[in-house]
This record gives C-alpha cells, structure tokens and sequence, in this order.
C-alpha cells in the first residue's frame, strides 16, 4: 500500500489538536488549529519525502518522479509490452528522462495517466493468465512459450499451448492440457538443435503434441488428440494415443500401445506387451510385438519411398512384421518376412513379399498373396484364393521314406515301406497318429525280376487305426517281400 501524505497529515493534526486545552476561549482554539494544520502539513511533508525518496520542493531531485505514491522497484510494462521493475535513477538521467516525458506528454498529469493505463493492462495480463506462485508449482491458464531449454524439477502443469524452441526436460508428471509444440522457431527442416521433450512421470496432454526431436517418457503416455514426433519415441511404460500417431524413426514402448486411429512409423515399432491400433498401422520398416496384436483398420509394412539422391546408391530398408502373440487386422501387407506366433484373424486379405511363419491358428476372409515359401503350425482358414510363390508348408511334415503332410485343407496324407519274411499277420504303425480318423489305407505289393514274384498274390490291410493297419498277405507268398503304403485321414 503506497503512503498518503494527506491521511498522514490528518494524524499529525489530529494528535496536535487534542493537546489543546478546553478551557481556552474560541478565538484562541481557531488560532492553535490553524497553526497545527500548517505545521502538520510541514511535517507530513518531511516524513513523506523521507520515506519515499519524493521532495515537493526540488521535483527534479526525487528518487522517483513517476506516480506521487510509486516506490522504486514496482512492475511496470515498457512501451514494447515487456515486465520491467522501477528502478532508482540518479538526478541528472531523471532530469533527462522527466524533460523527455514532459515533451512527449505535456505535463506530469499525462505522463502519470499513461502509466496507469500500463498498470491495469498488467493487471489484465495478471488477471488472464491466472498465475499462480504456490510453495510447490508456479501454474498459469494460458499459452506459455520458450525460446530456450525448459528444466522442470518436478511437475508440470500446463493449461494452454506450450512451444519451446528447444528442449524440454521435466523430473516429473507433465499435464497438457492444451497442447505442446517443440520445434525450432524459424528453422526449416534440418536446421537447427533438435529439440527434445523427456518426461521422468507420466505424460498426460489433452490436445496434440509435436516434438521436433526425440519423445522419452519414463512412465506412461495418455493424449487424447494427435502426437507428431520427428525423432524417436521411447515409453517406458503404456502408450494410448486415441487420435493419429506419427513418429519420423524408431517407435520403443515397454508395455502395451494403443493408437485410436492412424498410425505412421517411418522406422522400426517395437512393443513388449501388446500393440492396438483402430486405424490403419504403416510402419516404415520392421513391426516387433511381443503379446497381443490387434490392427482393427490393418496393417502397411513397407519402405517409406525416398527420392535418389545424386551420386547415392538408392538403398531399400527391409520391412519384418514379428508378432509373439495374437494378431487381429482387417488387411496385412508385409513388404519382407513375416512370423506370428500366436493366433492370427485377419478379416481382409494378406500380402506378403517374403517367407510367411504362423505358427498358431490363422483366420483370413479374403485372398492370400505370399511371395516366398509360407509355414503354418496350427489351423489355416482361408474364405478366399491363397497364392504361394514358395513352399507352402501346412503344420508339421517329415519327407522321408517313411513320412507324413498336411494338405491346406486340413487333410494328413502318410505314406510309408515295410520289408518282411512273416507269413502271418502283422500291424504296421503310421510316422504319426491321425488326429481324428484314418479314412483310406491303399497297399501295394513290390515284384521282383524272376518270374514267380512277379505273379500277383493278394496284400490286404484288415484293421485300420488311427494309429496304424494291420496286414495279412497271400500264403503262396514265400520268404521275404516288401510293400509300399498310402494312408489318408485328418
């Protein structure tokens, strides 16, 4: 609160007054009032110049001239919008600066009048961004920008766009609740530090986030608009971005990812746990997930095309999809290798330019386009065509003399030889137990060169098993023969 000179002036004379004798007559008591008043005056002056720096004798020799009750070291804005603090001047510069002011606004009275307008627009400044300077946190509701790098030791509250053009480091939780932008001012692409955003909490923003550099959260990351990141993006815990995701490299999340629309990677995507994305997932080269896969608009996986550089080899980076666990997508187009370990369903139709692993059930409603060799250890459904440019190998096999195949519709087709010098029956066992059932096992008898092996003595199988038939040849049939086997089941 500035000192008033009148309500000081007021006190001086109000304890003068009450000294007066009452048994004075009036002329005498009008006299000693007056008297007190001046000197009252006097000594409210003395007192007030005293404690303010301000001499209404010689003005050109106060401390401060601006405001009747400022003090030196108040806020006030400068004429470019800039917080700046009062300071004390010596004589001669506010001499300077008093003839300046009084040329600019012809007279005190203006001068004092501009300020004040200066100081209710701080005041609205103050006012609308409500900030806030607590024991913990300094917290703001608006728009807050950095040209520089952010260290925040601990939380990190922001209500409006937050822009830093370098990087941003926070040791704790950071709350957006409008947005962030990190990204060199000014600069075009290449130019400049990248500027990096590392997070030791959580990370928690409601609108979109751009990191012009490298995204590294050391806990969780929750954003419910669009995240853009031109370097990598590491998270240690969950990731849920329930908007668009793209990353300009790698993509690392410890735990599990879900992504509510789109998502581009441009590098690598690999995921520890699980990796949900309800829009369409491209990633740039390999696809790497450790649990449960679910790609509910599908899945691209192919080279981001590059334009030739002169006098530059024009290199192709290899696309793999790995998924450890389950995958469910609409489409799946895998530009090399692809291996999935648990139980596939994909609802469209699937391309892949290299070898084809599935190891468990896979579940596909459209056609299947696979350039290289195809290995499936479980159940293979397909509702449309299926072409292989390899090998297709459908669950287990043993190419052998004695072996066994699955065909892709399910059915197990064995085969086999036996040599023997019996007469009477014996059982021949099957490479591997049909599952289900053995429908058809077809006998041949090998002939030798001489004319007596060569006339034709019946070989029946009588009992046919799941695992394995019985054989009962001719009894003309004398010393050792052999015979080749089909069996057919599933």
């Amino acid at each position: 609160m500035a000192l008033d000179k009148q309500f000081l002036k007021y006190k001086l004379e109000k304890i003068k007054n009450d000294d007066i004798y009452k048994d004075l007559d009036s002329a005498t008591k009008k006299r000693m009032r007056k008297k007190n008043s001046a000197v009252a005056q006097k000594e409210a002056d003395a007192i007030h110049s005293y404690l303010t720096g301000m001499d209404p004798i010689k003005i050109f020799s106060n401390k401060s001239f601006l405001e009747p009750d400022s003090m030196p070291g108040n806020l006030a804005l400068s004429d470019k919008n800039q917080l700046n603090v009062t300071q004390v001047e010596p004589p001669k510069v506010k001499i300077t600066k008093m003839t300046a002011l009084m040329r600019k606004f012809l007279g005190l009275g203006a001068a004092n009048r501009d300020r004040g307008r200066k100081l209710k627009l701080l005041k609205k400044v103050f006012d609308s961004l409500n900030i806030i300077f607590g024991r913990n946190k300094i917290s703001m509701d608006k728009d807050f920008e950095v040209k520089g790098t952010t260290e925040v030791g601990k939380d990190l509250n922001v209500l409006g766009i937050h822009s830093v053009a370098s990087a941003l480091n926070v040791m704790g939780p950071a709350t957006f609740r409008g947005g962030i932008e990190l990204a060199p001012r000014g600069m075009g692409p290449g130019m400049g530090r990248p500027t990096d955003l590392m997070v030791t909490g959580d990370l928690n923003c409601d609108q979109n986030i751009e990191v012009g550099g490298n995204l590294n959260v050391i806990g969780n990351e929750t954003l419910t608009g669009d995240i853009t990141v031109t370097g990598n993006e590491i998270i240690s815990g969950n990731a849920q971005v329930d908007k668009n995701h793209l990353v300009k490299k790698n993509l690392v999340v410890d735990n599990s990812l879900t992504i509510g629309r789109n998502s581009n990677l441009k590098g690598n995507l690999n995921v520890r746990m699980n990796s949900n994305t309800f829009g369409i997932h491209n990633v740039g080269l390999g696809l790497n997930v450790m649990g449960l896969t679910i790609l509910g608009g599908g899945v691209l996986i192919a080279p981001i095309p590059l334009p030739p550089i002169p006098g530059l080899p024009r290199k192709k980076s290899s696309t793999n999809l790995k998924v450890q666990g389950d995958t469910r997508t609409e489409n799946l187009q895998v530009d090399k290798d692809s291996e999935v370990l648990g139980n596939s369903v994909i609802r469209g139709s699937i391309k892949v330019q290299g070898p084809t692993d599935l190891l468990s059930e896979t579940t596909t409603r459209a056609d299947v386009t696979v350039q290289g060799d195809v290995g499936v250890g479980g159940d293979l459904s397909v509702d449309g065509d299926t072409n292989v440019g390899g090998i297709l190998n459908v669950g287990e096999s043993v190419a052998d003399v004695n072996g066994y195949t699955y065909l892709p519709n399910g059915i197990l087709l064995q085969w086999g030889t036996d040599t023997r010098a019996e007469d009477g029956a014996f059982v021949i066992e099957f490479p591997t137990s049909f599952p289900n059932a053995c429908f058809s096992v077809t006998v041949n008898r090998q002939a030798g060169n001489d004319a007596d092996d060569r006339k034709t003595y019946a070989v029946t199988a009588t009992i046919i098993t799941t695992t394995g038939f019985t054989i009962d040849r001719d009894d003309d049939i004398h010393g050792e023969d052999s015979i080749n086997w089909i069996a057919v089941g599933n």
